[in-house]
């Protein structure tokens, strides 16, 4: 008996093909955000920051107030607070006061804060800043006309720069505010400033 022939190639029609699953991918916490910035630049976490991140993923930090007081934050350390805080957008206060920052912190907090629309207060009273924080809080003035109001108490910053931060602030604190349209309005937002801090003083 002759052997059977093989049969043709067998058409893909009436075959199932397997599933597609598809896998959803969570969205990190803050906390991960934070976590990741800080092994990336080999720095340890700031635990009291990271305490006050939330721990799920997709959660927004919710207080309009960030408030890093008395807490040793340094130059260093500074950098991947504001790496995350670029996903923090209810955050109006930004509370630095007495963090160890030098200039360098300050020229880093004013390039990222210059991309934070939603920033209206920065306290940066007792720190170790001079001149060299003066000339980039004054740029960031001029670029983030959204920023009415910094403090700068017991610091080194020169009587001169000291007025013109302040007449920067008064000339934003005029402008009006800006919808996402991007045409005026007469509504004067509420200051995010809290009531806790100090008053910004030229002396």
């Amino acid at each position: 008996m002759p052997p059977k022939r093989p049969g043709g190639p067998t058409s893909g029609k009436g075959v199932r093909k397997p599933p597609t699953t598809y896998t959803k991918t969570r969205a990190p916490s803050l906390q991960e955000v934070y976590m990741r910035s800080c092994a990336e630049m080999g720095l340890r976490p700031n635990s009291a920051f990271l305490n006050m991140l939330p721990e799920k993923g997709g959660v927004d930090y919710s207080s309009a107030i960030l408030d890093l007081s008395r807490n040793y934050v340094g130059d260093k350390g500074i950098a991947p607070i504001l790496s995350t805080l670029q996903r923090m957008p209810n955050v109006r206060a930004l509370i630095l006061s007495e963090n160890g920052l030098r200039n360098h912190g300050v020229q880093l907090l004013c390039a990222s804060a210059a991309q934070l629309p939603h920033l209206e207060f920065i306290d940066l009273s007792d720190n170790f800043i001079s001149e060299g924080a003066a000339v980039a809080l004054g740029k960031l003035l001029t670029e983030n006309r959204h920023i009415k109001d910094i403090a700068f108490e017991n610091t080194r910053i020169p009587v001169n720069w000291r007025v013109k931060m302040l007449n920067a602030l008064e000339a934003n604190r005029c402008q009006p505010p800006r919808p996402p349209s991007g045409r005026p309005t007469s509504a004067r937002p509420t200051s995010a400033r809290p009531t806790s801090a100090r008053p910004t003083s030229a002396r």
